[in-house]
């Protein structure tokens, strides 16, 4: 069901993307910016934002940010007001691919990296611009990136999956919240399928368990085939015009949900999806 929309334009509306560097956020970036929209783009990665600008013509403002510094963020967010006086899209994308092993495998330090980065950096973000959106006269609308992994678990990438049922759960919450003290901030939460994007390109296969390696592979040449990001992009400017929460570029991630209600109807013990097993099982 739609909600009641914000924006029909994004003319000289003031947008920030973090994780603007690459991939979806860079998409994001391309297709606010052709909208006519004013931009600050973040990202830990100096150079790939600085790029992202110079494509866009140097008009966005750019800014170097590792989004689980909190002081950091703060201090984006100050730039940001001071700049333009009120933000009217907040999009929080960065996200990052946790090594591809059984659970008992993932190290600490993976574990609190892909946590810092996915879930806690969302709530940073949420911190340091929502009360300042909640006090704008200005509506404004904040877009999470979750993933389908927010609607299933998956055998090898289960911390994964787990952190997007997280940001899924605080997408909702803050929902709620702002609806419930009758603020004028909408909240949206993208959930696609496969992006062609970079997001597996980091990985070390000599840290993943040959499962792991085989399920990376699998995944690796799923993204190649994937959603291109500029169609992601482009579905977040539709869906955020006519005022969705669910952001779905894919829309058979729309029948997940159905299936988990169905297993925990049905009591099923959580398998592998036979396809998959199959495809990541050594062959004699």
């Amino acid at each position: 069901m739609q909600g009641e929309a914000d924006m029909q334009s994004f003319e000289n509306r003031n947008a920030v993307i973090t994780g603007a560097g690459s991939g979806v956020g860079a998409a994001l970036a391309a297709a606010l910016d052709a909208e006519g929209a004013n931009l600050m783009l973040l990202d830990r990665d100096e150079a790939g934002i600085a790029h992202v600008a110079e494509a866009l013509g140097g008009r966005p403002m750019t800014a170097t940010v590792d989004v689980t510094d909190t002081t950091a963020v703060r201090r984006a967010a100050d730039t940001a007001f001071e700049a333009w006086g009120n933000v009217h899209l907040l999009c929080s994308n960065a996200g990052i691919m946790p090594p591809v092993l059984p659970l008992w495998e993932l190290a600490e330090a993976d574990l609190a990296q892909l946590l810092n980065v996915n879930v806690a950096a969302f709530h940073n973000v949420v911190r340091a611009f929502v009360p300042r959106l909640r006090a704008q006269q200005d509506r404004a609308h904040v877009v999470v990136t979750a993933s389908e992994a927010a609607f299933e678990s998956r055998a090898f990438v289960t911390a994964y999956h787990a952190s997007k049922h997280a940001v899924l759960a605080l997408a909702e919450g803050l929902a709620q919240e702002l609806r419930f003290e009758d603020t004028t901030v909408r909240v949206s939460v993208l959930c696609p399928s496969a992006i062609n994007t970079h997001l597996m390109d980091d990985h070390d296969a000599s840290r993943q368990g040959s499962s792991g390696q085989r399920l990376a592979a699998v995944y690796q040449k799923s993204l190649e085939r994937g959603l291109g990001p500029e169609a992601v992009a482009q579905c977040v400017v539709e869906g955020v015009k006519a005022g969705r929460y669910y952001l779905l570029p894919h829309p058979e991630v729309a029948e997940l949900p159905q299936r988990r209600a169905d297993a925990v109807r049905e009591d099923t013990y959580p398998e592998m999806p036979e396809g998959l097993a199959r495809l990541i099982t050594p062959q004699p």
